[in-house]
């Protein structure tokens, strides 16, 4: 890869990013479901969390962009990210994950709880080994304890060789 942020210029570009996240999760998803019979319902919530993390993005460009300039494409893209004051990420952090999935876990019950933070977790840690920055960007308490800056998620926006 080269030392460009992906850009979700298209459509198709969107759909690769989420089934490059959805592969390692594949084999695993494999395992559960027919060697140990964990059902649909948790499996799917795994491959779900694994998609739905990156809402956040959208809630870091809320937060970032004026109303009368909102655009679909430019908040897929990441676009605000660059000249963003802060970089929230709420849903990426390693800490995060364990306590939604724990949380989960007690309105739903331990496979979901499990299923989810499997989910969270495998997603971070692709996109952690995908680009590069620093390597505690992905702690949402260390981030928190700084105060959210730019330079700390940004950075790591830049694609691995």
């Amino acid at each position: 890869m080269n030392n460009q942020r992906l850009a979700f210029d298209e459509p198709q570009g969107i759909v690769q990013h989420y089934i490059f996240h959805l592969l390692p999760l594949l084999p695993l998803a494999a395992i559960l479901a027919f060697g140990f019979g964990v059902g649909a319902f948790p499996i799917l919530a795994m491959l779900a969390a694994a998609i739905f993390i990156d809402a956040d993005h959208l809630l870091d460009y809320v937060l970032e962009v004026p109303f009368k300039e909102w655009k679909w494409r430019a908040a897929l893209r990441g676009d605000h990210f660059p000249s963003a004051s802060h970089a929230y990420v709420l849903f990426h952090g390693y800490d995060e994950a364990v306590v939604f999935g724990w949380m989960s876990g007690e309105i739903w019950g331990a496979a979901i709880g499990w299923s989810i933070a499997i989910g969270l977790i495998f997603h971070i840690a692709k996109d952690q080994l995908d680009y590069s920055g620093h390597p505690l960007r992905y702690v949402l308490l260390f981030r928190a304890l700084r105060g959210f800056p730019n330079d700390i998620f940004v950075h790591s926006q830049n694609c691995r060789d």
